[in-house]
């Protein structure tokens, strides 16, 4: 316990300050991806960041836990205490029941994060985007830009559309939002282009789709195991489904061992460098496992969980100070 507090104590700023600039800089980056080619409220932008910062906190708690277990126990190693413990036969075991206390407090509240709360504010996310696309509806000299498109009311209530070598238009048009996102529909019209004439009773262009991957970021555990099972039910392929549930679940699992298997590397040299190797591999496998879930199966969501665990029991294993 005293080694926990004393890691906390020496790690905590850096910690903290890890996990702030990991929380900043993902939810900006996460709010200008959802809003390029949008012109949204001041308002919304500030709703849209933060709540991109909740969502990210899956990311931002490892980054933060890392940096404050590996400057804590760097700064600790610095006083002498490592070869304290070695001289009364203890070693670095002793930071073993601190370690896990640390990681499972983490891995409950990254837990939270991806069991609740990182869904709850990706939804929260779709319907502010959504509502501010929404809320740019035609109006007469106001026309709607999207995607090289130009579609503008016209005074005596007609519309007019061009792009990309087309001009045409339309009886009516409106931007609705369904089940699949937000989409322009234009009634009856025609359009002429480089390959003719094209005319149609009703026309949809989507505005902000959400995509397979963002719908299933919004569902929760009980939603995800259902899509799955109907995917499975009509003769589909539901390992992609199945991968991000259980990556919702193994995910606080690492970070629940992060600790564990920084603390070796913490108190050796070089333990900034272990750590962004640690970091670097970790997103790697997950990464990998994603984009492998289709070709190779649902167990691909086990990529970041095995590398955390096999670089902790290597660790371990090669450390002569343990």
């Amino acid at each position: 316990m005293l080694l926990l507090i004393a890691t906390l104590r020496e790690g905590g700023r850096a910690g903290l300050l890890g996990w702030a600039a990991a929380t900043g800089i993902t939810a900006l980056a996460t709010g200008i991806a959802l809003l390029w080619g949008a012109a949204p409220a001041p308002g919304t932008w500030v709703a849209l960041v933060g709540l991109g910062a909740v969502t990210v906190q899956a990311l931002a708690i490892p980054v933060g836990l890392g940096a404050l277990v590996s400057e804590g126990l760097r700064r600790i190693a610095v006083q002498g205490a490592l070869l304290g413990l070695c001289s009364v036969g203890r070693g670095g075991r002793a930071w073993i029941p601190g370690a896990l206390a640390l990681g499972g407090a983490a891995g409950l509240l990254t837990l939270c994060v991806t069991v609740w709360a990182g869904p709850a504010a990706e939804r929260a996310v779709v319907t502010a985007v959504e509502e501010g696309v929404e809320r740019s509806a035609l109006r007469v000299g106001q026309p709607l830009v999207a995607e090289g498109w130009v579609v503008g009311l016209e005074p005596d209530g007609g519309v007019f559309l061009g792009g990309e070598g087309v001009v045409g238009a339309a009886r009516s048009a409106a931007v609705v939002r369904g089940a699949e996102g937000v989409a322009l529909v234009l009634g009856p019209g025609c359009a002429e282009g480089p390959e003719g004439t094209v005319c149609w009773e009703r026309w949809e262009h989507p505005l902000a789709p959400r995509g397979r991957r963002r719908e299933l970021r919004e569902r929760g555990l009980l939603e995800l195991a259902q899509v799955a099972a109907r995917t499975e039910a009509a003769g589909g392929d539901a390992a992609y489904e199945w991968a991000v549930l259980y990556k919702r679940l193994l995910h606080p699992l690492s970070v629940a061992l992060l600790p564990l298997a920084l603390v070796p590397g913490a108190l050796s040299p070089r333990s900034w460098a272990r750590l962004g190797l640690v970091g670097l591999g970790w997103l790697v496998a997950v990464r990998l496992g994603d984009h492998l879930a289709l070709s190779w199966g649902a167990w691909t969501a086990w990529a970041g969980t095995w590398w955390i665990a096999g670089w902790a029991a290597v660790g371990w294993a090669r450390w002569r100070g343990r």
